[in-house]
């Protein structure tokens, strides 16, 4: 009887979006006018891409030397603060692929997300009203997260050339949406894909395709 209950009470309930922005902490390390986070140095080039439900802390990251590249998975990590609720957590390390062939790209994906369970949503789902938003700046938000990446490679005469880069961001920005008010957002951002038939391409054929609404943000999803 209470399992019959509890799947008529969730089956009520209705889902809600919650949309997260985000800035850089040190807006000078990632190039400037680009719709994603992008770090470029001597030896890399980093790419970040945080659109997806909990946020996607992942990274595609270039080698531009002439010389494998390797990420250090015992030195590198992602750490996460929520601001008066949980302090901070420091989880692992980026996927199974360590090297990166000089002058390629690899995808390195981590082993957690952004958020940690549902923590924003519990704290402010009920004070941001439906479709309408509430902004943070870095002194009050309420979580701050972090990649610390440190990677290294040879040089032709053997000596070991090493870094460690550490990416900081915030929220600065959450707005809770209905479900249909968010599938409204998005309409603008959905393409329709194209299909390969009898050796034809097809245009705008296929099934739509949501794309990033902000690929320096990310979303959750949540029920009441």
């Amino acid at each position: 009887m209470t399992l019959v209950l509890s799947l008529a009470f969730s089956s009520c309930q209705k889902a809600y979006y919650q949309v997260c922005t985000t800035k850089a902490s040190e807006p000078s390390v990632f190039t400037s006018q680009t719709d994603r986070y992008v770090y470029e140095d001597e030896n890399v080039i980093i790419v970040y891409n945080l659109w997806k439900a909990d946020g996607d802390r992942g990274f595609v990251i270039y080698n531009k030397t002439d010389s494998y590249l390797h990420l250090d998975n015992f030195e590198s990590c992602a750490t996460t603060t929520v601001v008066g609720k949980e302090g901070e957590w420091t989880i692992g390390q980026f996927g199974s692929q360590h090297v990166v062939a000089p002058h390629t790209n690899a995808v390195f994906e981590c082993d957690f997300s952004i958020l940690k369970e549902a923590i924003l949503v519990e704290g402010l789902k009920e004070k941001v009203r439906h479709s309408e938003s509430m902004s943070f700046n870095s002194n009050n938000t309420p979580l701050q997260f972090a990649n610390h990446i440190n990677y290294y490679y040879y040089k032709p005469d053997n000596s070991k050339v090493e870094k460690m880069i550490v990416h900081s961001f915030y929220v600065d920005q959450v707005t809770n949406y209905k479900r249909k008010d968010y599938q409204k957002m998005v309409q603008k951002y959905t393409v329709k894909t194209d299909i390969l038939s009898n050796g034809k391409v097809y245009k705008g054929k296929g099934l739509p395709k949501e794309m990033p609404v902000n690929r320096k943000g990310f979303f959750n999803i949540y029920y009441k």
